[in-house]
């Protein structure tokens, strides 16, 4: 198992739903919250995929593997980490949104 090449795939994965985030709370504040939310479920796939990643790194060290993790390894698991925080802050920003937007002409 490569790790620089296993870090990259969380790197990547995560870095694409953070920006999906990022977007679907830009539209939330602007009253598109089915777009908000249609990115926010687009962002929870790339998510899996690098909690998937992460995954199989934490069964081959379960297995007795020796895993040296790398500050790239870190770096990728600490990016997973936030982005699941701000996916979760988002759903939150989205259902407080539909209260908000609730009866009101949406733009």
């Amino acid at each position: 198992m490569d790790l620089e090449q296993v870090a990259f795939q969380i790197i990547a994965n995560s870095g694409e739903a953070r920006s999906k985030i990022s977007e679907a709370m830009d539209a939330c504040e602007e009253g598109q919250l089915e777009k908000a939310e249609k990115l926010i479920e687009e962002a929870e796939k790339n998510l899996l995929a690098a909690h998937d990643t992460h995954m199989k790194v934490c069964q081959k060290e379960a297995c007795g593997e020796n895993i040296q993790p790398t500050l790239l390894l870190i770096h990728g698991m600490d990016l997973m980490l936030v982005t699941e925080s701000e996916r979760d802050m988002a759903k939150r920003m989205l259902r407080i949104a539909r209260k908000y937007f609730a009866g009101r002409e949406v733009f």
